[in-house]
């Protein structure tokens, strides 16, 4: 994946947002809504800078955080701006809810001799971010999925899918090679001893306690990675707490495709028969068997038997 930096945040927006979000389960994802069939895949990360977001206490910015991302919408739409100011262009990345409210956007002015550049060779990110939007203004890309996510804040991961008859267009080759070379560079500067290894298996920890996912019934103290297990658990039930501690359902868990299928042109397909489902019975059945229970797998020590 790669960073683009820039962007910025709507607060007062994404509080609307959150506050919309949390009220109201979202619709399942329409499952005749057309697919790009992937010739290749590109994953762009996009931190969000919120700013004034000092001015809220802590426990409101992690509520915050915490609505954005469990209750986060597929219908969030981008829309991207390429305009030729003809020694320049400028360009913007901008993300609008249902509401058409601004959640974020992103935009910069890169010269028209860099510009013309990235049909060559992009050497950095602003040249990405430009090709990028460029390539998406003439439906040479196409956005497939935005998620978002806590990093030490809010940021967006969004999925890019090239339709397979524009893998030949200069441009878009040119954002591969890009993609392709920061993967290789990243890939080789990475340390190859067996406790870098270890450590690649351990998933990112977030400092965040999650006060709704606790209890007075239980004793012990739960640390902020226990509060998330807690949150994680009903989560792979199909539940979420709300800000008052209240178990709800969670609809947005059974909107990704079942384990081992995936979307083509409307249909699901099961990649290892390639038998097609439409049955939207047959369909919930399968998610509810693919995304109900789990294991939680912590290091021993880690307190789970609290659980």
């Amino acid at each position: 994946m790669t960073l683009i930096r820039g962007t910025i945040g709507k607060l007062d927006n994404l509080l609307k947002y959150a506050a919309h979000v949390s009220n109201q389960q979202v619709k399942d994802r329409d499952p005749k809504r057309r697919r790009i069939d992937l010739e290749k895949g590109i994953e762009l990360v996009f931190p969000i800078e919120l700013i004034g977001i000092g001015k809220l206490p802590s426990d409101q910015h992690r509520s915050l955080l915490q609505l954005l991302i469990e209750h986060q919408s597929h219908a969030i739409k981008l829309d991207w701006d390429y305009v030729d100011m003809s020694e320049s262009v400028f360009v913007r990345m901008t993300a609008t809810s249902p509401d058409n409210l601004i959640l974020w956007e992103n935009e910069c002015v890169v010269m028209q001799q860099d510009m013309n550049a990235c049909y060559n060779k992009i050497q950095d990110e602003r040249q990405l971010f430009a090709a990028v939007a460029l390539a998406a203004k003439s439906k040479l890309l196409f956005v497939n999925d935005i998620k978002l996510f806590d990093n030490s804040g809010l940021c967006t991961t969004i999925s890019i899918t090239i339709d397979s008859k524009s893998k030949s267009n200069v441009l878009v080759k040119s954002i591969c090679d890009f993609m392709q070379k920061e993967q290789e560079e990243s890939e080789s500067s990475q340390d190859s001893s067996l406790e870098a290894f270890f450590d690649t298996l351990r998933p990112p920890v977030s400092d965040y306690y999650l006060d709704n996912y606790t209890s007075e019934q239980v004793v012990s103290h739960l640390a902020p990675f226990q509060t998330q297990n807690v949150q994680w658990m009903l989560k792979r039930e199909g539940h979420c707490a709300d800000t008052l501690g209240n178990v709800c359902p969670l609809s947005t868990l059974y909107e990704q495709p079942p384990l081992l299928h995936k979307y083509i042109n409307g249909s699901l397909v099961n990649q290892v028969t390639g038998e097609e489902v439409n049955d939207a019975k047959r369909i919930k059945a399968l998610q509810m068997q693919s995304y109900r229970g789990g294991v939680l797998a912590d290091e021993m020590g880690l307190g789970k038997t609290v659980w």
